[in-house]
């Protein structure tokens, strides 16, 4: 183990971390339980590239980009939980982001830093709370402290199970059965959305379920909400936190699309791990009241878009440090072949540069026209960040192919490192394909690495997510559609034509 030097009693390092996972959870993985997340294969990678990102909090080179100096603790704490006030704080606030991009080459979509900003966003919008729900909206502040002081990560999941459409929109049937054995409004039993079973003093009891529940096996503690709906219930409008050990959550994680590390060569991107995507059932599990945000208010949940905004400027964040390192693939496979002085591979290439550089004005410029909310937190631009998202995945595929284009044949020829090592083989593969100042076997390397971030499966479980992740591009046209203000524009036409304003 590295002997890191602990910088602050606040911050966990990567084997504090892993630790903190040693916690009882129930967690499955084709049908069998796991009995320790951090060891079994479907888990263990993500963990690891999480430790060390935990670990990079205690590095002086790091420290700043990762953490800040908390002035009441006088004490340093993640930038993870930091409530904004400044547009320099947002731009501080985003060093973390893009260092936990670059460190996972990107393919984290739900990673160390995203669900902090779900309660941030509720800090943002705080009163709202203290009208509607006076007796847990101080737990929003609450809870950012606590999780600030403890150095927790997890994911905030809000999808709800996939099933019978026509059912759900006919009024939603409910799975479970309340305490007394009654059942639920309908009659038909389809998969349920998040609810409330039981109240007492001390809390509440939520049965239910949710789906990609990303890191949800691989955390400490996850943010839950159903979004609103037609027909959402008072008993279905929630907003809260739990442990992810709590009794009553059965974690029932995907396959996986990782390697074992030995095979670092072959696929030197999915062999570090990922992070695992898992379904969330909930039967009778008890949640304090110190950690209810919201309970029994529908209107409440109606603020889910403007608190969101920060894990939307997370996202886009994140899109446009993995476009930057595409940029980078896309120059070192050039130079591997020896092709820059073709001008339709140069075009290729600007082509993932322009990717880059919008979302990357996108992000920049999200934050510029960022603006105090009426509870003085600094809120991206919502227009800048839906059009940005957008414009990231509705070119992500486009990309991709360019990155699978520059490579020619090197995608469908790859190699293994085994094949290296055989006398005659090997020695062949070097003598016939060499790169441009590379060895046939480095040549190979950086084509398996371009093969695992556009073409392996693994590639395909992130494309997929970002589609998901982002929302899908119909929606975000909606979105934009009803968000963006046009009435000046259409004024200045008015008056300079001769229209009535």
């Amino acid at each position: 183990m590295v002997n890191i030097q602990v910088v602050s009693k606040y911050l966990k390092t990567g084997e504090m971390y892993k630790e903190s996972l040693r916690d009882n959870r129930t967690v499955y993985y084709k049908g069998e339980l796991i009995p320790d997340v951090t060891t079994h294969p479907a888990t263990s990678g993500g963990i690891n590239i999480m430790s060390k990102i935990f670990d990079a909090q205690h590095d002086p080179n790091l420290k700043d980009k990762l953490t800040y100096v908390r002035q009441d603790l006088g004490e340093r704490v993640t930038k993870a939980w930091m409530i904004p006030r400044t547009k320099e704080d947002l731009k501080s606030r985003r060093e973390l982001t893009d260092y936990v991009a670059q460190e996972t080459f990107g393919v984290f979509g739900r990673p160390f830093d995203l669900a902090p900003l779900v309660p941030v966003g509720m800090a943002a919008y705080i009163s709202k709370f203290r009208e509607r729900r006076p007796e847990y909206a101080e737990n929003v502040l609450h809870y950012i402290d606590y999780a600030q002081k403890n150095n927790l990560m997890g994911p905030e999941v809000l999808v709800d199970p996939q099933n019978d459409r026509s059912k759900a929109a006919a009024g939603g049937a409910r799975l479970f059965e309340d305490e007394l054995g009654n059942k639920v409004k309908g009659s038909d039993f389809t998969p349920a959305l998040l609810r409330v079973v039981k109240e007492t003093e001390e809390g509440i009891y939520i049965s239910g379920a949710k789906a990609v529940g990303s890191i949800a096996a691989q955390g400490n503690e996850m943010i839950l909400s159903n979004l609103m709906r037609p027909g959402l219930l008072p008993e279905e409008s929630l907003w809260l936190s739990v442990p992810i050990n709590a009794p009553g959550i059965h974690i029932v994680s995907r396959e996986t699309f990782s390697v074992d590390a030995s095979k670092s060569y072959d696929h030197p991107v999915k062999s570090r791990g990922e992070e695992s995507d898992s379904f969330l059932i909930f039967d009778n599990v008890f949640v304090e009241k110190w950690r209810i945000f919201n309970f029994g208010v529908p209107e409440l949940n109606e603020l889910y878009g403007v608190v969101i905004l920060g894990a939307h400027w997370h996202i886009l964040s994140r899109l446009a440090t993995k476009a930057e390192m595409y940029v980078g693939a896309a120059q070192l496979i050039v130079d591997a072949l020896g092709t820059g002085k073709i001008p339709g591979v140069r075009s290729i290439v600007s082509e993932v540069i322009q990717y880059a550089q919008t979302l990357r004005a996108y992000v920049l410029a999200s934050e510029e026209l960022a603006q105090l909310t009426q509870d003085e937190v600094m809120w991206p631009d919502v227009n800048m960040l839906t059009a940005g998202r957008l414009y990231g995945i509705t070119n992500y595929p486009q990309i991709i192919h360019h990155l699978q284009e520059l490579c020619g044949q090197g995608l469908v020829m790859r190699f293994s490192e085994q094949d290296y090592e055989h006398p005659f083989i090997g020695g062949k593969l070097e003598e016939l394909l060499f790169g441009r100042d590379l060895t046939s076997k480095q040549k190979n390397l950086l084509m398996n690495f371009i093969w695992d971030i556009t073409t392996d499966s693994h590639a395909g479980r992130v494309a997929l997510f970002e589609n998901v992740n982002a929302l899908p591009a119909p929606l975000l046209r909606e979105r934009l559609y009803h968000e963006y203000d046009r009435a000046g524009f259409m004024n200045q036409i008015r008056k300079s034509i001769g229209l009535p304003l």
